[in-house]
């Protein structure tokens, strides 16, 4: 919000982070097993582990996952108080701060579900508490629908996740195959139940080939883009423990690039949100 508000980003460029965010926490397969309370429970364990297996462990998702989540809290206060209200007057409320030297205070759950209540009344506790405690394999996208917006895949490439692979040395596959790999081939990790992890991939495997010809991203990106209107699968040939081994992706859905797109007839929250602030003091 704050690099858009600042013009750091620009709103297309906020649309494809937002959607970047939910695609990623959309394919965690972890999602089953593990809740989000227990992603912040596990936090000093998962701030050191590996890339590896990370959709099936989870990360710390506590921080992305917020963002959908307090969007969705924005979108449900503007829809509770007719758009009179937002986060901007719960910022004002819950980070008042004191005359005279700083000083540190702490709150509790109770303390944020109370001044969400002060500025519109809602059951907030369970609104959270479903959203914390959830095993459901789906991502909360209630603050994207709830803005104007929905999830979509596409091969038009996502700004943000092109940018975030040219400075980490991978490329994602994941809303496609299930799969990320670095530029030499390794692969970071296999998604539990989409198609590269059916065919036996799995990360400590590195791909040398693709249909025959030596392994490049943009060869990958090529495969997987041709794959529909290919009826044979994408034939990969892996070095796994000093064995060459040959694998067969059964896909042909093409490129799936994440993007937020327009819901017709809906209100545009998410731009209001993203929009300067004016100045005009919050009452």
């Amino acid at each position: 919000v704050l690099t858009a508000r600042s013009g750091l980003m620009t709103a297309a460029q906020s649309h494809d982070r937002i959607a970047l965010v939910a695609s990623t926490l959309e394919h965690r397969a972890g999602r089953r097993w593990r809740s989000l309370q227990n992603t912040a429970n596990a936090a000093q364990i998962l701030y050191f582990s590996v890339s590896e297996w990370s959709s099936y462990r989870r990360g710390t998702d506590f921080y992305p996952e917020s963002v959908l989540i307090w969007l969705e809290v924005d979108t449900t206060l503007r829809k509770l108080t007719d758009d009179r209200k937002s986060m901007d007057d719960f910022c004002h409320a819950f980070y008042a701060g004191h005359e005279g030297q700083p000083i540190i205070e702490t709150y509790t759950f109770a303390d944020l579900v109370s001044t969400l209540n002060g500025i519109a009344p809602y059951d907030w506790a369970s609104f959270f508490r479903s959203r914390l405690d959830s095993t459901a394999a789906n991502a909360p996208l209630g603050g994207i629908s709830g803005g104007g917006w929905r999830l979509v895949y596409n091969d038009d490439p996502n700004e943000i996740q092109s940018a975030e692979d040219e400075i980490s040395g991978s490329s994602d596959f994941t809303p496609a195959i299930g799969l990320r790999v670095k530029r030499d081939g390794a692969i970071v990790d296999a998604v539990p139940g989409m198609p590269a992890f059916e065919s036996g991939l799995g990360p400590y495997s590195k791909i040398i080939g693709i249909n025959g010809l030596a392994f490049s991203v943009e060869e990958m990106k090529r495969a997987i883009r041709d794959s529909k209107s290919n009826s044979t699968a994408i034939e990969l040939q892996i070095e796994k423990a000093g064995k060459l081994e040959t694998h067969k992706i059964q896909y042909h859905g093409g490129n799936q690039f994440p993007h937020l797109e327009r819901l017709i007839d809906a209100p545009d929250y998410l731009d209001e949100i993203l929009k300067p602030l004016t100045g005009t003091a919050v009452n």
